[in-house]
């Protein structure tokens, strides 16, 4: 009798050994598959990023070097570029920056009809303050935007983006090319 119950405990326990190995080989091959999927499913996602980043610097290039051909926008234009920059997956939002001088802003907003505007301290929207330069706001588009797009904000009021934008615009001076991603000098 015991022999037989040694002899079905080493059958049992030779079974729960090989189960364990077969389980353990059975789950790193899945792991390695699993891995290989999500690296692979990374990649695909990674590359129409890039290639969808690639197609809207390719329209903000193309709309960029009409404006340098043509020297202004007007509003009809500028719908027209923006329509072909809101395609479905592209950019959810465009918009027309000019960069004015302190001395063009009066010039500026008598022919644009509308004043250079900046936030407030508690976000209502003022005339903008003396400054060296201005980035108003002329033409925007967005989709499913249901507020009302504050024509003639300074963007550059903003002190992340203003450095940005006056950095920009000093380069472009320097190099004088004309038009820049955030738009043009008034009064060139």
């Amino acid at each position: 009798m015991r022999l037989r119950f040694w002899l079905g405990f080493a059958v049992v326990a030779a079974i729960a050994v090989g189960s364990i190995a077969i389980a353990l080989v059975v789950h790193g091959r899945e792991s390695d598959n699993f891995e290989t999927r999500q690296h692979g499913e990374a990649l695909r996602a990674a590359h129409q990023a890039e290639a969808l980043a690639a197609l809207s610097v390719g329209q903000l290039s193309s709309a960029s070097a009409f404006y340098q051909a043509e020297g202004h926008f007007s509003h009809h234009e500028f719908n027209v570029v923006a329509k072909s920059l809101l395609r479905p997956g592209v950019l959810r939002a465009t918009a027309f920056i000019s960069s004015v001088s302190a001395a063009d802003r009066a010039s500026f907003e008598r022919t644009h009809g509308f004043p250079i505007l900046e936030r407030g301290p508690l976000g209502n929207l003022r005339r903008a303050r003396a400054r060296s330069h201005y980035f108003p706001l002329i033409f925007a588009a967005a989709k499913g935007l249901s507020m009302q797009i504050p024509i003639g904000y300074d963007v550059g009021s903003d002190e992340l983006r203003g450095a940005y934008l006056l950095g920009a615009r000093q380069r472009q001076a320097g190099s004088d090319a004309g038009a820049t991603a955030a738009g043009r000098r008034y009064g060139d």
